[in-house]
């Protein structure tokens, strides 16, 4: 007759311990292993992007020669069959940055996905390995702000992946969308703050808060015109401020001309190109004009760029602080002030490198207008960003 006696209560204790100890051992690995293989598969997809990438340039559609450029191209423009997500989620922001020499093409990558899993500092993708993969990444630290191999301009293609825009950025650039206290103003600072606005029904910039009258810009050039049609830089006596008073302010609308702080005192003073942004300010405060329209300020443009330019004289501009001045609105159109040169035979302008320089008023230079807003005119709504600009209103 068989003997039919189960296990004893011990033994069923003992395989329990003997089962939860290799489970405490198995767990670890089978994790391990799903985390290496996901990263395994994360370098990848990254690698297949920037493959995509590399026929994407060797295609010739897209204008990438430029030396002294960092090109970003989104994953969403790269045509890859698993370029839409990482093996932790769906990307949240994933650029192949380019650069172009004289030996040709480099490649690097950076990203982030939704789970917060990336590799934050661009690398090359020969030297892309499992450690440069980071978790926990926040959204708002991960920005396309940083240049390779020695360039200063910064160009990411457009949602449409047809055309470049430039970010004019200067090195490792953050942003800055706060505003400081500087000279008794609230200014906006940095490379590119969001101070965008919807004003006479296209973009302006704010410049600041000058006794709570909202002070702006507008954030394209009204065209090339002169300073004046002889030598005098004279602000008051100038062309170009008759033709923006009279001429370029009527054909505003309504709504904007009505918004705008009719009497506001503006500084005219005589100022050098060769100067540090403190002794700009007292120079320019010397002389004022009363009005309700006219031009930036040499001492607002500097003031605009990080403290650490402040300081720094000449062509403090060029080539370092350039990037990182939001007042520095086009790399391509040069920027009438509305100070003039301390010699009193030129008139003070930004030059389209960044560089303050003073040239004769007959000289024809961008003109971007500026207004002070009534002290009852609010920010309504918006996120101050280009896509959703502030709202005005009362």
């Amino acid at each position: 007759m068989k003997n039919k006696k189960g296990f004893t209560l011990i033994e069923l204790l003992a395989v329990i311990i003997i089962l939860g100890l290799l489970m405490l051992i198995a767990i670890p690995s089978v994790t391990k292993y799903i985390a290496d293989s996901r990263k395994k598969t994360y370098i990848d997809t990254a690698k297949e992007l920037v493959a995509g990438a590399r026929a994407l340039v060797n295609s010739g559609n897209l204008d990438m020669y430029d030396t002294d450029t960092t090109y970003y191209i989104p994953y969403s423009c790269i045509n890859t069959e698993n370029g839409a997500r990482s093996p932790f989620g769906d990307f949240d922001k994933a650029y192949v940055l380019v650069t172009y020499d004289e030996k040709g093409f480099n490649y690097y990558w950076m990203s982030r996905d939704e789970t917060g899993q990336g590799v934050i500092e661009p690398v090359s993708v020969d030297e892309l390995n499992d450690s440069l993969i980071k978790s926990n990444i926040a959204a708002d630290t991960f920005k396309p702000n940083i240049t390779k191999d020695g360039t200063s301009l910064i160009k990411i293609l457009k949602s449409d992946c047809a055309e470049f825009k430039e970010d004019n950025a200067a090195g490792t650039v953050s942003d800055k969308d706060e505003t400081v206290n500087i000279a008794g103003a609230d200014r906006y600072v940095g490379r590119n703050p969001s101070n965008y606005v919807f004003y006479n029904e296209e973009l302006w910039r704010i410049i600041g808060s000058y006794d709570n009258k909202i002070k702006i810009i507008r954030n394209s050039n009204l065209g090339n015109r002169k300073l004046n049609t002889y030598l005098d830089p004279t602000w008051s006596t100038s062309t170009l401020k008759n033709y923006l008073v009279n001429t370029y302010f009527p054909s505003m609308t309504q709504t904007a001309q009505d918004m705008v702080e009719q009497n506001s005192t503006w500084y005219v003073g005589k100022s050098d190109n060769d100067i540090v942004a403190a002794r700009a300010y007292s120079d320019e405060i010397r002389e004022t004009w009363v009005g309700k329209i006219g031009l930036l300020n040499l001492y607002e443009y500097l003031y605009a760029a990080p403290e650490s330019c402040h300081n720094t004289s000449g062509d403090f501009y060029f080539p370092t602080c350039a990037g990182q001045d939001w007042l520095r609105l086009s790399s391509s159109d040069d920027m009438w002030l509305m100070s003039r040169d301390y010699t009193n035979v030129a008139g003070l302008l930004v030059t389209n490198q960044g560089r303050a320089f003073g040239n004769p008023a007959w000289c024809e230079y961008g003109v971007f207008p500026v207004v002070y807003l009534k002290s009852s005119v609010k920010i309504t709504g918006g996120k101050g960003t280009k896509t959703e600009p502030y709202t005005l209103g009362y």
